[in-house]
């Protein structure tokens, strides 16, 4: 096998890549994004709490969820990559180790982060939807009337 490195074995690997662990990476994001939604509901702002403990709470959500997607993801996508007897098929890819490598760098650190903040945005759209939930408009909009407020 050639070992020098090639877009095109890449751009191969990381789609057979996608293929293989897209419904696990997906069902792993909405059980967080869930998970998000119901403890800002339960949690939800009261009439006596300020913007600033708002902004705070939602901003560390979405921090959270960030942080708690890099954490979980290499976990379910590649689990029999860091074994001792690693999987055969993983082996067998017809790409070198920088390919691979490369590969799963661009996926738990750029696409799985990016996914999981797009899927705080659809949990925060979720949140101001509900009828009850204290919070009466996005992220950034909460962001954007804090700033114009201190300036």
């Amino acid at each position: 096998m050639n070992n020098t490195f090639s877009i095109s074995r890449l751009r191969k690997l990381m789609t057979k890549d996608w293929k293989r662990f897209y419904v696990s990476a997906l069902i792993s994001l909405s059980i967080q994004t869930i998970g998000v939604v119901l403890a800002f509901y339960l949690l939800g702002d009261n009439d006596n709490s300020s913007d600033t403990f708002t902004i705070f709470n939602r901003v560390f959500g979405f921090i959270l969820m960030i942080i708690l997607t890099i954490i979980t993801t290499p976990s379910e996508i590649y689990p029999k990559a860091n074994k001792l007897n690693p999987d055969l098929s993983f082996l067998m890819t017809p790409a070198s180790n920088l390919e691979k490598f490369i590969a799963m760098a661009l996926y738990l650190v750029i696409i799985m982060p990016l996914m999981a903040a797009l899927m705080y945005v659809v949990a925060d759209s979720i949140i101001v939807a509900i009828p009850g939930s204290g919070y009466d408009c996005l992220l950034w909009q909460y962001i954007d009337r804090y700033s114009v407020m201190n300036s």
